[in-house]
């Protein structure tokens, strides 16, 4: 492991001497610890050594928050003990025996072959153990989400990488999907285009595909195989380096557009559920950007696997009218199905959706959304289901939106901004957007924790808007 030594002394060089000798790498030795440091080092680990070293809990935090594992050498006087020990990080006696020290070296050796939840560390060590209790006490919580609009330009990618980065800045494991099948652009948003990455939506259904036709999958009365697949699905997520709780997988690129596979129902009907049971099963949220065609292969398994269905709109009548019919189109898809009546698939999407509308201008949204409540009525009634509004997003000022496409950092993205500069132009997207994403998760205290918004006693309680039954 390439490890940034923090401490001073005497004994801080034997632990440096120990360590090197033992086959790790020694990037940098000092008796501080800064932000800078930990933005720009090129270490995965740290070991302090608390009597010698300057630093404090807001130190660690930051170093949490890059997603580095550390580790402590302690007389239990230092200023980090106690949060060390609240924080379950790995401590080591000062000064350290020889078998301390060897113990420090196996430890260290265990976090490389063996990684430990990042996510369940991240909230540990950022959030506190009772934040982390409550994001992990997620049994009623829809955790299958698929992020859809009835046609471009209405910033559903922009919502569904804010959405996991938020989810993933508060402590929930995210997995994020590109399941656009006419090309998405979510590698771009997180400026992830020429990273090396595990999989690709595309792998996943050629190899998925290439099975079925081979017969090789056969029935499975133990779950054995299940187990398997779910695990072989967990794995063809990759990590995203710089925020520990998020995973994403890449969509279909521009070369896969004409490759047969993105039509086989039954191989996108596999992948979907295995992707969406993968993430779950680790106790996380997946998120599934999809496209603007319900009646493609892969956008339609994505939907009948759906717990929620979040539909991305501008608050404008032309966005409205295509809503209208986009949603029928979303039923018809289903209903086509084997085994699928219209009255089912109706039942299943209308209970499903989730309303956000985006780029709200100070015209406010409630005019056409009036109107696409009275268009969709004669459906909702036929299925006792009443339409409400579950998120309005304000518009963002033009500078700030183009930066957040165009730099060349994803820091850059509206959730990271704000979470670093507190950028008050920022402050009404992002409170909204915690808003919307806890129709899904509970967030709004780890939210709070983060700066994200006010806590309760600072605000007034907004009402969560869902599709609910009379």
């Amino acid at each position: 492991m390439k490890v940034f030594l923090v401490g001073m002394g005497v004994i801080t060089s034997q632990i440096n001497l120990y360590l090197t000798n033992a086959g790790h790498s020694i990037v940098s030795q000092s008796g501080m610890l800064s932000e800078t440091t930990i933005q720009e080092g090129k270490f995965d680990g740290i070991v302090v050594i608390g009597p010698v070293a300057e630093v404090g809990p807001n130190d660690m935090v930051k170093a949490a928050e890059a997603g580095k594992q550390m580790f402590l050498v302690s007389d239990g006087t230092d200023p980090i003990y106690a949060w060390a020990a609240s924080a379950r990080v790995k401590i080591f006696p000062y000064p350290p025996s020889p078998a301390d020290l060897e113990n420090l070296d196996k430890e260290i050796k265990s976090t490389e072959t063996q990684p430990p939840d990042s996510a369940e560390q991240y909230r540990n060590r950022v959030l506190g153990s009772q934040a982390s209790a409550q994001l992990t006490d997620i049994g009623s919580i829809r955790r299958k989400i698929v992020i859809t609009s009835p046609k471009g330009g209405t910033g559903k990618t922009t919502v569904a990488v804010n959405a996991a980065l938020l989810l993933a800045f508060c402590g929930v494991k995210t997995f994020l999907v590109d399941a656009d099948a006419n090309v998405g652009s979510m590698i771009y948003h997180l400026r992830i285009a020429n990273q090396d990455t595990n999989a690709t939506l595309t792998s996943l259904l050629k190899t998925r595909a290439a099975r079925l036709e081979s017969g090789s999958s056969q029935p499975d009365p133990h779950g054995l195989q299940n187990i398997a697949l779910a695990g072989e699905f967990l794995r063809s997520f990759t990590p995203y380096q710089d925020i520990p709780a998020l995973n994403f997988l890449p969509g279909v690129a521009v070369k896969d557009l004409d490759s047969k596979v993105l039509e086989n129902d039954l191989a996108a009907d596999v992948v979907m559920k295995g992707l969406f049971d993968a993430g779950t099963s680790a106790n996380g949220v997946v998120l599934m950007d999809v496209g603007i065609n319900p009646s493609n292969t892969v956008h339609r398994a994505a939907l009948r696997n759906a717990e929620a269905i979040a539909v991305v709109i501008k608050a404008e009548i032309p966005d409205i009218a295509h809503t209208r019919h986009w949603i029928g189109l979303m039923i018809d898809a289903l209903a086509k199905l084997p085994g699928w009546s219209e009255k089912q698939a109706r039942e299943h999407i209308l209970s499903r959706i989730n309303i956000c509308y985006n780029m709200v201008s100070s015209a406010g949204w409630e005019r056409p959304h009036n109107v696409l409540q009275e268009a969709l009525g004669a459906d909702l009634k036929a299925s006792h289901l009443v339409l409400t509004v579950n998120g309005f997003l304000p518009i963002v000022p033009p500078n700030i939106a183009d930066t957040a496409v165009n730099s060349a950092t994803a820091r850059d993205l509206y959730v990271w901004r704000f979470k670093q500069l507190r950028d008050e132009e920022l402050a009404g997207f992002v409170g909204s957007l915690v808003g919307f994403v806890s129709n899904f998760m509970p967030i709004r205290v780890p939210a709070a924790q983060m700066g994200f918004i006010k806590s309760s006693g600072q605000e007034k309680p907004q009402k969560r808007g869902i599709f609910s039954r009379k």
